[in-house]
């Protein structure tokens, strides 16, 4: 940040991070430098943008969706779901990439000094039924599994949906959308 400053950098474009809790210290490091960034801000424009549920090829397998088609393809007798109406926002690659690119596109009508922009398709679908849905299309684009997929009892109270945040009206302005 300070180099930033230093060299009169007029834009910096953060990529944030879709955890909203503490979970290790890769999401406390984003936390922090994010507050970091919004304390500069009278001293360079800041753009954070915080990444929903991102996918896409050469995924990591450790991340949900790769681990769940590797356990499919993998014929995983059973998978248990630990937090089945927990809400994710899934993106794909190719639409934040879009969005960085109409962003830097049109970087001269970001006229404030700091946004804090939710990049995700604004569509919360609990981990249950994408899992069933996932398995679902897998079944009629591969073969037939016989995984069974369990989701753990103890979390039958429904998980507060809340609605994902409205579009911010400069991403309406650079005319980004998922596609």
């Amino acid at each position: 940040i300070n180099y930033a400053i230093k060299y009169k950098v007029k834009y910096f474009i953060n990529t944030d991070t879709f955890y909203e809790k503490y979970k290790d210290s890769y999401s406390i490091s984003k936390k922090h430098f994010k507050e970091l960034l919004f304390f500069y801000r009278n001293r360079i424009n800041i753009i954070n943008l915080k990444i929903a549920h991102m996918y896409g090829p050469n995924d990591n397998d450790i991340k949900f969706l790769p681990s769940l088609l590797n356990q499919f393809e993998s014929n995983i007798k059973n998978i248990e779901i630990l937090t089945p109406y927990e809400n994710k926002d899934f993106i794909f690659i190719d639409d934040v990439v879009d969005c960085y690119l109409k962003i830097i596109q049109n970087i001269s009508i970001f006229k404030k000094k700091y946004y804090d922009l939710d990049i995700g398709r604004n569509k919360l679908v609990t981990l249950k039924k994408f899992v069933i849905t996932s398995k679902k299309i897998y079944n009629e684009s591969k073969k037939e599994i016989k995984t069974v997929i369990t989701f753990k009892k103890n979390t039958n109270k429904r998980v507060k949906k809340t609605k994902p945040s409205l579009k911010h009206e400069i991403l309406k302005k650079i005319k980004w959308f998922p596609k």
